[in-house]
């Protein structure tokens, strides 16, 4: 009987999974990619896409820029052996990135039914110590036929007790029934075939929703190109005053041939003024990405004014036309670029 109890423990302790699907519950994961033979040698974008197929709104705690602590995001990869997929590779969820680099993660809310994707970038050498998302290698493999998947853990985050209901493989926990259930090890998202080769691949571009781009003579794309950061800086503040529109260079989140992702708004900011939002993009230029950091001023208090229109009403008791605010004013006050290092503060 020990015997046969000791066998039972081996197999169990084997990373051996059945070709089936791996989705749980309350959130489904499906990895995709624009093509599917990939190369140490380039840069391999991927896309993960998270739904909320509960009954409740899901909150979610998404990769940013944080250094420390065990990753959100990582992958396995598996080779197929009849019908299990032996996983040959894994990687490790301790964060060694760059210490003088601060930042946090993303949370955002997905109602019942949503969805939402955000990238993730392998063998991207230039961003890897700075960007979450880039920190991901393929590793050492003999050429062939494999597949991946990505693992969803944000239950060691500060956050996590608040949003999700740890489930232990004992089942011996309380469960709260407004909060989405997670296992302990994490949630897998479906399989992703790939082949392996050592050759060098023609560069892989993230997969696209946009139904149109901007033209050739784009200017936002041109300063981009040539990486002339103030004249794309330019541009960006113009635009936030309603200027440097037309049909050549049409608004920064219309679709631009060198803007390869736009992350999610906040879901937030203060209403008091003035307040600030931010916005973060990726930019694809000749194989490389670079991170863009935006922030806005929205709203303005005329401080000045204020003063002149309470002592007006105080000596005359009477109320005067004097503005004390502009709540249409915007203002882009930070603009930086990674890994090129590139800071324009107003």
């Amino acid at each position: 009987m020990l015997k046969y109890l000791l066998l039972s423990l081996g197999l169990l302790s084997l990373r051996i999974v059945k070709a089936d699907d791996l989705s749980p519950a309350d959130l489904k994961l499906k990895v995709m990619a624009s093509q599917q033979v990939f190369s140490p040698n380039q840069i391999v974008p991927l896309l993960l896409q998270i739904k909320n197929v509960s009954q409740k709104t899901a909150t979610l705690i998404l990769p940013g820029r944080e250094q420390t602590g065990l990753a959100i995001i990582y992958l396995s990869y598996y080779k197929q052996e009849g019908t299990f997929y032996r996983e040959v590779y894994r990687e490790e969820r301790q964060l060694e990135g760059d210490s003088l680099t601060k930042g946090g993660e993303f949370v955002r809310n997905l109602e019942s039914g949503d969805s939402l994707r955000f990238p993730i970038f392998l063998n991207d050498t230039r961003n890897a110590s700075t960007q979450t998302v880039a920190r991901h290698f393929l590793p050492p493999l003999e050429e062939g036929e494999y597949k991946l998947l990505v693992w969803y853990n944000p239950l060691d985050r500060p956050l996590a007790p608040f949003f999700y209901n740890r489930i232990s493989p004992l089942g011996d926990q309380r469960v709260d029934g407004n909060l989405i259930s997670i296992e302990e090890g994490g949630i897998m998202s479906d399989y992703l075939s790939f082949t392996y080769t050592k050759k060098a691949q023609a560069p892989i571009l993230l997969p696209s929703e946009k139904s149109s781009l901007c033209s050739g003579k784009c200017h936002l794309c041109k300063a981009k190109d040539r990486q002339h950061w103030k004249s794309l800086e330019h541009i960006f503040s113009g635009q936030a005053k309603n200027k440097h529109i037309n049909s050549k260079t049409p608004r920064w989140n219309e679709g631009h041939r060198s803007i390869a992702w736009i992350y999610p708004q906040p879901a937030a900011i203060l209403a008091s003024l003035p307040t600030y939002t931010s916005q973060q993009l990726i930019l694809y230029s000749e194989g490389q990405y670079y991170y863009l950091t935006l922030a806005w001023q929205l709203g303005r208090i005329y401080r000045f004014n204020g003063y002149v229109k309470m002592g007006i009403d105080a000596v005359f008791n009477s109320d005067i036309g004097i503005p004390t605010s502009n709540v249409e004013y915007v203002k882009l006050n930070y603009f930086n670029i990674s890994p090129d290092k590139v800071r324009l503060n107003k």
